[in-house]
């Protein structure tokens, strides 16, 4: 409710041009303190109100009697590398300011130049002035970095094994950037590269049989489940005789192989039976 006695108002403009500024200026000097420039590069490190005022929250701290400033952008992560602590100290540095310019403002009343009755009418305003703006401050605070952890958290799509890790713990990573290779250990395949006069020969689901390099005793089953619609690199290449490029087909071939002894990688020997093109 808009409240125009001018009391209120005195202690509403106070606020706004002291108390907000202060309180934001505490969280930016400790940031900045503890090695944390994100706040000074901002131009959050003054107290000039016009920096640190929210047109939205200010109107309102006038008309409804409770308001916000604009929340501090801090760097947690610059702030773990300084101090375990740092960035609790950050965040309770605006309170402890408000607790400071509570027992600077008892001071006239200390002295008499205001009633006790006056005071504490006064500073029960404030606190549930200053406590509203916590709350939406720390609302905001709370939102940006539930934000920014969901951001922390990697998810795929596919469950499977990580065979490759490109980065450790504390690097940064930019956006298209690999992190893990995940593959599927029970669903290998096995890519043969066809040749185009032989790939007419070569049905779905025609059985093959698989010899690993080194392990040619060992006999893997499998199936062709794919086959290239299109033609890809040439295998041969003869223009002394006038003969066209070979090109190959791409043909994908499921692989049974419960003992694990198949890995990604691995170059493998295929044998399937040509049949008849009809």
């Amino acid at each position: 409710m808009l409240d125009l006695a001018p009391s209120m108002f005195i202690s509403h403009i106070v606020v706004l041009l002291v108390a907000f500024p202060i309180h934001e200026f505490a969280h930016a000097w400790t940031a900045n303190f503890f090695g944390d420039d994100t706040p000074r590069l901002a131009g959050r490190l003054t107290l000039n109100p016009l920096v640190h005022l929210d047109v939205l929250g200010s109107i309102l701290l006038v008309v409804a009697g409770f308001g916000w400033a604009k929340p501090v952008p801090i760097n947690p992560y610059v702030l773990s590398l300084r101090s375990s602590a740092a960035y609790m100290l950050v965040s309770l540095a605006g309170p402890a300011s408000n607790f400071f310019m509570a027992v600077l403002a008892a001071v006239p009343f200390q002295l008499g130049l205001v009633t006790a009755a006056d005071a504490q009418l006064h500073t029960a305003e404030n606190q549930v002035s200053a406590a509203r703006a916590s709350l939406k401050e720390s609302e905001a605070n709370v939102s940006v970095y539930k934000a920014k952890l969901a951001q922390t958290i990697i998810t795929s799509s596919i469950s499977g094994t990580i065979v490759f890790k490109a980065l450790e713990k504390g690097e940064a990573v930019s956006p298209g950037v690999t992190i893990f290779t995940i593959v599927d250990l029970n669903n290998l395949y096995v890519r043969v590269d066809v040749e185009e006069t032989r790939v007419g020969g070569i049905a779905l689901n025609q059985p093959a049989i698989i010899h690993a390099q080194g392990a040619s005793e060992r006999i893997f089953k499998g199936k062709v489940s794919e086959i290239g619609r299109y033609a890809e690199f040439a295998t041969q290449k003869d223009v002394t005789r006038g003969r066209q490029d070979i090109k190959t087909f791409k043909v994908k071939i499921e692989v049974e192989d419960s003992s694990g002894f198949l890995k990604p990688g691995m170059t493998v020997n295929v044998e399937m039976t040509q049949q008849d093109v009809k």
